[in-house]
């Protein structure tokens, strides 16, 4: 699996035995972001309209791997929407399904010195 959450859709990377699910940034812009899924992995696609924050693009992904049920979401957090910290609780509500394992993958626009960025921004420290 091969996330991005900044590809113009007509620029989309090919990769030869990969499924590309592409969503755009919002209605008449070419910005989206992608997931790629290798042919023959069972999965699904996950309706994520229930955790969508103002702000916040989410696309996500069901496999099962070796009888593992695993959700897999990328995320594109835009600058300085989400800095306070109540407003990352939707990462929570994703990763709350029983005998599931989780990967949450993207962008999350949020600089903080707990993860070794040398500046930090609102969205950081709500989010740390």
């Amino acid at each position: 699996m091969i996330q991005e959450s900044n590809l113009q859709q007509d620029k989309a990377l090919e990769c030869p035995g990969f499924k590309c699910y592409f969503t755009p940034s919002e209605p008449g812009v070419e910005l989206g972001q992608a997931i790629y899924v290798r042919y023959g992995l069972p999965h699904n696609c996950r309706d994520t309209h229930d955790f969508l924050p103002e702000g916040v693009e989410l696309q996500g992904i069901q496999l099962t791997i070796r009888d593992q049920v695993w959700r897999i979401y990328n995320v594109y957090a835009h600058v300085d929407k989400l800095y306070i910290a109540h407003n990352w609780d939707f990462l929570e509500k994703l990763s709350d399904v029983p005998r599931t394992k989780f990967l949450i993958a993207g962008d999350f626009n949020a600089r903080s010195k707990e993860w070794g960025n040398a500046t930090e921004n609102r969205q950081g420290i709500a989010l740390s």
